[in-house]
């Protein structure tokens, strides 16, 4: 499982950043976005979006994207969705605390990102 952020910080990249400086650049997804998303997935930079359903989701699956990020009410469905249909991106679930750690690994989910601060 990959852990991002959170006090312990134990993943390779150890927050997203909007700039990408400090960790993995992130950006909410915007449909007009896709062929800048596209474009850095060529370049092989790891970048990852912030998903609000299933057709984005299935969009910047389609793009290729490192990483997509959901809230926890629909990171089960949308986990069976990126496994289903062999997608290499990783979903990450936003929690709000270390403990949430333990649903995340029980339903399966490929990562976390702990949001202390609520900025996602």
């Amino acid at each position: 499982m990959i852990i991002i952020g959170g006090p312990s910080e134990v993943s390779k990249h150890q927050k997203l950043s909007p700039d990408g400086l400090d960790g993995i650049r992130y950006f909410k997804f915007d449909k007009s976005q896709l062929p800048l998303y596209k474009s850095a997935v060529d370049t092989g930079e790891d970048i990852a979006v912030i998903v609000s359903d299933i057709k984005e989701l299935i969009f910047a699956c389609n793009v290729g994207v490192a990483y997509v990020v959901a809230n926890k009410e629909d990171a089960p469905i949308m986990q069976k969705i990126i496994d289903s249909y062999l997608f290499d991106t990783k979903l990450l679930a936003i929690i709000y605390d270390e403990e949430e750690i333990e649903w995340a690994a029980v339903a399966e989910i490929d990562g976390v990102v702990i949001d202390e601060d609520e900025t996602l």
